[in-house]
């Protein structure tokens, strides 16, 4: 059946949101923060790492490490919780290329810079908003699909998963507007 194939693959696509997400916190992650920080403490002073530098690490950290991180383990632990079966397993890979995706278009695009970063920046915070859309409607659906009376973690789930959306509209706000600064 093509369900079962979908299910079975659903438990295992969930470590590659964990992967990525501890290959983005390795690299532009922690490893640009550990850079950034070195060469701050060096010059002795914070304004030694051009700001494009430091947005690169707060998104890497904040949509690659973290957001990555959580959907990972939001795939994982919610249908669990819930006692059933993701809802609409068919959309986790599109989740992860999306996230993906975002965040390198965006690290790539605002280290090249000039013209590039601009299309950089409005094409990947549009990634990283359908994927948080996505993400969202994955784990509502999920958390709908039990009849029974909603259990305490769900408005965490929710809430999560709204605050997400947030930052990545804000992201999205920020490039249209051309800001260099894109706040996640």
């Amino acid at each position: 059946h093509a369900s079962v194939a979908t299910e079975r693959e659903s438990e295992t696509l969930y470590k590659r949101f964990v992967f990525g997400a501890l290959l983005i916190a390795l690299t532009t992650g922690f490893g640009l923060g550990v850079i950034n920080l070195t060469r701050i403490a060096h010059a002795g002073n914070y304004y030694a790492v051009g700001g494009i530098l430091k947005q690169i690490h707060g998104h890497a950290q904040i949509f690659g490490w973290v957001g990555l991180f959580i959907m990972g383990v939001a795939f994982h632990a919610v249908p669990r919780f819930k006692s059933g079966a993701l809802a609409r397993p068919g959309l986790l890979p599109v989740v992860l290329w999306l996230q993906l995706g975002g965040v390198f278009v965006l690290v790539v695009g605002l280290l090249v810079g000039g013209g590039v970063a601009a299309v950089a920046r409005v094409l990947g915070t549009a990634a990283l908003l359908g994927a948080a859309l996505a993400f969202g409607r994955t784990m509502r659906a999920t958390l709908r699909a039990d009849a029974g009376a909603p259990e305490g973690f769900e408005g965490y789930v929710r809430g999560g998963c709204t605050w997400l959306v947030v930052a990545a509209l804000l992201a999205c706000g920020g490039a249209w507007r051309g800001s260099a600064a894109i706040q996640p």
